[in-house]
């Protein structure tokens, strides 16, 4: 079980600031700038099956990726591996590196150094087809913004968020 007020002195302590306090209900601001909320946790450790879409692909939520500018970018990563106790771990892209999520942990943390702009978080889904999931997401009104072919497609959302379609496996 979590103690939302002690991890919020850890988090604090590490260098977040607190936003908002509803007890239970911890809204904190990482190095960064990243916007993240802590809550009560009892262990919850079953992740949600993928779904199988209509032409047989299947996709599923399996990553947040927190986009951070590079002169914040060690600082960040070294935040949410101590706040976390996940390791972190090197990818085979320079701007990328992840953390090593502990057992039963549902979703991924991958961090994405950018150029220039401001940190913030997207979601990243794995599909057993990204053309296909691709196409299912522009006709729910999403636009493709870049296609890494081989690995992702990044997408805006209609509000003007972003977030990529990857051809991880979504199955676990």
């Amino acid at each position: 079980m979590i103690d939302v007020t002690a991890t919020t002195v850890e988090a604090v302590g590490l260098g977040a600031a607190v936003v908002g306090d509803e007890g239970d209900l911890v809204v904190l601001r990482s190095p960064a700038g990243v916007v993240f909320c802590l809550v009560r946790w009892a262990g919850e450790s079953v992740r949600p099956a993928p779904v199988a879409w209509p032409g047989g692909h299947v996709s599923a939520v399996d990553q947040l990726c927190v986009d951070v500018p590079g002169n914040a970018f060690d600082r960040e990563v070294s935040f949410w591996s101590a706040l976390t106790g996940w390791a972190r771990q090197a990818s085979d892209l320079p701007q990328f590196e992840h953390l090593v999520r502990g057992a039963g942990m549902p979703l991924k943390l991958l961090f994405q150094r950018l150029d220039a702009g401001v940190a913030g978080m997207h979601v990243d889904l794995a599909c057993s087809d990204v053309e296909a999931e691709v196409e299912r997401l522009v006709a729910l009104g999403a636009e493709v913004v870049r296609r890494v072919p081989g690995d992702w497609t990044t997408l805006r959302d209609p509000l003007g968020r972003e977030f990529c379609v990857t051809g991880r496996s979504p199955l676990f």
